[in-house]
């Protein structure tokens, strides 16, 4: 099968496939600052939190207090190089991230992702599956297809409070990575 790889000048895309998967840049990912500096609150609330090790190693995980609903994101920006990949449309984003929550009836956590084009609008969308996971040292890993045209990608953490009143979908170390199809 013959695949139709974009230029630049003389450079194709499959000229830049040696270097998948490659992992994106995040500000934060662990929530290590002790803050929720380089994520955007979009929906309830978010703070972090040290009670317990979430993840071996790591002092401070996401956490979204007593809201019944909250998302944190952030915007990567693509390069001229990851364009000609995603533009050949074999390109995937894989989100992992570490995650803890209440139990199988109660609060949970997920990772969804928007896609969007140079004008920052929304050209698509990949939500994951929510995670009821009682389990310290869980890492979920979520793909989704990046579509062609995608020039920024923007990342969610999402924690959902089922019962209660605090919200235990836990979440930390989120990666991004791009991976060839």
């Amino acid at each position: 099968m013959a695949f139709y790889y974009p230029k630049i000048g003389a450079a194709t895309a499959e000229q830049f496939f040696y270097a998948y998967p490659y992992k994106m840049n995040l500000i934060n990912p662990g929530a290590e600052l002790g803050t929720i500096e380089g994520w955007t609150v979009y929906d309830g609330d978010y703070k972090v939190d040290d009670t317990w090790e979430l993840r071996e190693g790591s002092n401070f995980y996401f956490y979204a207090g007593t809201t019944g609903y909250s998302r944190l994101g952030q915007d990567i920006k693509t390069n001229t190089y990851h364009n000609l990949c995603i533009d050949s449309e074999l390109v995937e984003v894989e989100i992992s991230y570490w995650c803890n929550c209440s139990g199988p009836t109660v609060d949970g956590a997920r990772a969804s992702v928007d896609f969007l084009n140079e004008g920052m609008e929304v050209i698509g969308q990949g939500v994951g599956e929510i995670q009821y996971i009682r389990l310290y040292e869980s890492q979920v890993k979520e793909r989704f297809r990046v579509p062609s045209q995608t020039r920024t990608i923007r990342v969610y953490i999402e924690s959902i409070r089922r019962f209660g009143t605090s919200n235990d979908g836990y979440i930390d170390d989120v990666e991004v990575w791009l991976l060839k199809e």
